[in-house]
């Protein structure tokens, strides 16, 4: 795997460098790392930085609660906010609600909970 570099920061991970990349990337080093794999950066607004780095998982956390606050604004606030909605549903409707609603807020008190995304209402009621 080779990082490009400029400016002291890396923009890119690839496993190729052709002189086509190298023309349309002046001012760039190239360095060869055959410790990890591009999987393992994570790109933060054009810089590539290690997965494990704080600003990676910082990056990913913020990016994991976006989508968590998502799931509540497009698959509960809408339901649990309606009262006539609410008022015409069964017990066990409103129960499915009000479990999802708390897997969602108590999400990101899980290990590791960043690296992945909650499960939508669908995915989670299966």
């Amino acid at each position: 795997m080779l990082k490009i570099i400029k400016n002291n920061k890396i923009i890119r991970v690839v496993y190729e460098w052709s002189d086509v990349d190298k023309l349309f990337c002046p001012n760039t080093e190239v360095v060869e790392d055959n410790e990890h794999t591009p999987e393992d950066y994570t790109n933060i607004e054009g810089e590539f930085v290690l997965n494990d780095d704080i600003r990676a998982i910082t990056y990913r956390q913020n990016k994991v609660r976006e989508v968590r606050n998502s799931y509540l604004e497009q698959f509960v606030d809408p339901i649990c906010s309606n009262a006539l909605r609410w008022a015409d549903m069964s017990e066990d409707e409103k129960q499915v609600y009000i479990d999802y609603r708390r897997y969602l807020l108590d999400y990101t008190e899980r290990e590791d909970w960043y690296k992945t995304n909650p499960k939508t209402l669908e995915e989670w009621s299966n």
